[in-house]
């Protein structure tokens, strides 16, 4: 079964829409992609100086027997020293979403000539932040099974907020020679702002809503800040006195307004008018 011959990298940085509609905002396959190279945004670092790194590659169809399919991203072991990180692109993250990252990983052992086991760690760190090595990763094993194409699944969702790349790195690997490959990478985002204004109403009320000026907070529990976004996750105001928050200078159009008090965090659609 080959995937089809192209992939879209997109972000949609509206959250006004159908409550629980599940939107993909990151997508790779490699098989747009010309053998050898990387998709465009995508890059590689050679933290380990050894000459093979990570790079597209089309083992089909025999990889496509072990639930790839077609191109992948691929990293030929040829040292246990090596550590290679495959970076993808900058992906903006808007606040008020959940965020999910599933991708397929796997050794490929050519029927017993690439057998050492492989280990890998995904990251997630800030744009423009440089990898350092000792950060702490959001998913780390050994794949211990061997020419299976494993699908994985991890929450990016205290990522909110921010414009994010992914790391994903092979290192300590316990042979000299193997191959690791990487396909099907989808990050997905979903609103969770359906249940959070349903709890917004009975708690806190924010008033009035659509304003010219100033919008008022009323809670149940003190009100330690809050903050308003546009719809691209930019803070664009966080001024907050006696429970109001400015938004006069503010543009007509739509914002979310993120409120922490006490016990809760809480989101909500305001209107400029």
């Amino acid at each position: 079964m080959k995937k089809s011959l192209f992939f879209t990298v997109f972000v949609l940085v509206s959250i006004v829409f159908k409550f629980n509609a599940q939107t993909v905002i990151l997508e790779e396959n490699f098989d747009s992609s010309v053998v050898g190279t990387l998709p465009a945004g995508w890059e590689t670092v050679n933290r380990s100086g050894t000459s093979i790194t990570w790079r597209v590659t089309n083992e089909d169809p025999n990889v496509d027997a072990i639930g790839f399919f077609g191109k992948t991203a691929g990293m030929l072991v040829l040292d246990t020293s090596s550590d290679q990180l495959l970076v993808s692109s900058a992906v903006n993250l808007p606040i008020g979403n959940s965020f999910s990252l599933t991708f397929l990983i796997g050794t490929y052992t050519g029927a017993g000539i690439y057998p050492s086991q492989q280990h890998y760690a995904v990251y997630a760190l800030p744009e423009g932040e440089t990898f350092t090595g000792s950060e702490t990763p959001i998913l780390e094993e050994d794949i211990t099974v061997e020419d299976v194409a494993h699908s994985k699944t991890v929450d990016l969702s205290a990522y909110a907020g921010q414009n994010v790349k992914i790391y994903f790195r092979q290192f300590n690997s316990t042979g000299d020679i193997g191959i690791l490959l990487l396909d099907t990478i989808q990050l997905t985002q979903q609103p969770q702002l359906g249940t959070l204004e349903v709890e917004l109403t009975q708690e806190l009320e924010v008033y009035p809503n659509p304003s010219y000026d100033y919008v008022s907070l009323k809670s149940k529990s003190k009100i330690v800040k809050a903050e308003v976004f546009d719809l691209a996750g930019r803070k664009v105001q966080e001024e907050l006195t006696d429970n109001k928050i400015n938004v006069q200078q503010l543009p007509p159009g739509t914002y979310l307004m993120k409120i922490t008090t006490v016990s809760k965090t809480y989101f909500r659609k305001i209107i400029k008018k």
